[in-house]
């Protein structure tokens, strides 16, 4: 009974340790679903002003409404009626001097807080300081740049998931034995 016993829980640390590995790697894979969607939301908007030629504000809400329930809808929508004054309760804001770079900051704070990396945040800092002051083309070159250095972040975490994702499960896996094993 007492052998019996030690099986089961080697076996469980063995299965825990490997679950947690895989748990980790999924992690990773998620962080690209996330950044994907990311991308789609800036394509989006690239496609609302180079192609429909709407106003920054306006555009940001089409691209909102566009993207239904996705998390980065409240996030378009909720900037473009800051910008064109329009609170929450649907009044007339009067704060003239709050510029689109604090608005932008505030609500990427809101919204995407703790879930973007560093290098993130910067990249979709840098575009929302670039937004709003430069004529129609400048804006679709500033979104373009920075769609192509998303993909590129993208890339470079899909090389990390690769690499990284073998290496969770076979740490998982090798812990979960050398517990086993120690515990013998």
């Amino acid at each position: 009974m007492h052998a019996q016993l030690k099986w089961i829980g080697m076996v469980l640390i063995v299965a825990s340790c490997s679950g947690l590995g895989v748990q980790l790697a999924h992690l990773c894979v998620e962080r690209i679903r996330q950044c994907r969607q990311v991308e789609q939301c800036l394509q989006r908007l690239l496609g609302e002003i180079r192609f429909h030629q709407l106003p920054l504000e306006a555009a940001l809400l089409e691209t909102g409404k566009a993207l239904g329930n996705q998390g980065f809808a409240d996030f378009f929508i909720r900037l473009s009626r800051r910008l064109t004054g329009i609170c929450d309760s649907g009044e007339q804001q009067a704060d003239e001097d709050v510029t689109l770079v604090a608005l932008w900051q505030e609500e990427l704070d809101r919204y995407l807080e703790g879930s973007l990396l560093q290098e993130e945040q910067e990249l979709l800092l840098r575009l929302g300081q670039e937004l709003g002051t430069l004529d129609l083309e400048e804006q679709v070159r500033s979104l373009q740049h920075c769609l192509d250095q998303w993909r590129q972040h993208i890339e470079g975490l899909q090389r990390k998931v690769e690499s990284h994702g073998r290496l969770y499960r076979g740490i998982g896996v090798s812990v979960g034995v050398f517990l086993a094993i120690l515990l013998l």
